[in-house]
């Protein structure tokens, strides 16, 4: 099973993405009964299309590309090619990742 995110060291298949959500929940409710204070995550309602968006992301060939570096970050791949830093080159380089096969 392929991880499909990883928080704090924690990995999460959609199995137990489901599973660390209800424990959440379930954590909030005991935190409440003992006036600790704690993230509310409500998923129930959801948990059923949750796991099935979670399986469709993580099967063959799908997945999750984070593009979110700085422009001066793509600027030093695009320096370390021979090309200067413009927005027609970053948008050329992007577009090659995303529409590169395999």
């Amino acid at each position: 099973v392929r991880h499909l995110l990883t928080v704090k060291g924690q990995s999460f298949t959609p199995a137990t993405m489901a599973f660390a959500l209800k424990q959440a929940a379930a954590q909030t409710v005991a935190a409440k009964a003992t006036g600790r204070r704690a993230v509310v995550v409500r998923a129930t309602k959801y948990d059923d299309e949750l796991i099935q968006t979670a399986n469709k992301i993580a099967s063959k060939g799908r997945g999750i590309l984070a593009m979110d570096e700085s422009n001066a970050t793509c600027g030093k791949r695009l320096e370390s090619i021979g090309l200067e830093n413009t927005e027609d080159n970053r948008r050329a380089y992007r577009e090659l990742l995303v529409t590169t096969p395999g």
